[in-house]
């Protein structure tokens, strides 16, 4: 007979050692069922900048670093005890490492959050900076709440 054109149908093999037909052909006949329905999770949303990924140079493109700069006490005594002076003189610093920066590596330095210790030192300042490296990162650790990327002690 012939066949229509969409149809579901089984195909089932008989053994091969007998007289054709070697197989059996039955068709289905068309039941309307619906569909089961089914449970979705919830996709996590993409970011903006997931969603339009595109192949980026990373020495084409301006990179941004945010810091905070500390200043301690002999800091602010150098610089004739004054908190003024002495963040002016750390942003100068900043500005000039932020133009190096700009120009040879695209990078921009933005300074974010600035302190300065005005009456002692928080942690005591040794002549190893390895002990005072590890000092520093722990008062960051516990006592600065300022999101950045880095956090520089200046010192004399």
């Amino acid at each position: 007979g012939r066949v229509p054109d969409r149809f579901s149908a089984l195909l089932s093999p008989l053994p091969l050692n007998k007289p054709p037909p070697w197989a059996l052909l039955y068709e289905f006949q068309r039941v309307n069922i619906t569909p089961p329905k089914f449970i979705l999770k919830p996709r996590l949303k993409r970011s903006k900048r997931q969603l339009l990924r595109f192949p980026r140079n990373v020495e084409e493109e301006t990179k941004y670093i945010e810091l905070m700069i500390v200043n301690d006490h002999i800091m602010f005594k150098k610089h004739r005890l004054s908190v003024v002076h002495t963040n002016t003189y750390a942003k100068s610093v900043v500005n000039m490492a932020d133009m190096i920066y700009k120009d040879q590596l695209k990078t921009r330095i933005v300074l974010v959050a600035m302190e300065t210790w005005a009456a002692d030192n928080k942690f005591a300042i040794s002549e190893n900076p390895l002990i005072t490296l590890r000092e520093f990162m722990k008062y960051r650790r516990d006592f600065i709440k300022e999101k950045s990327d880095a956090v520089h002690l200046f010192s004399y």
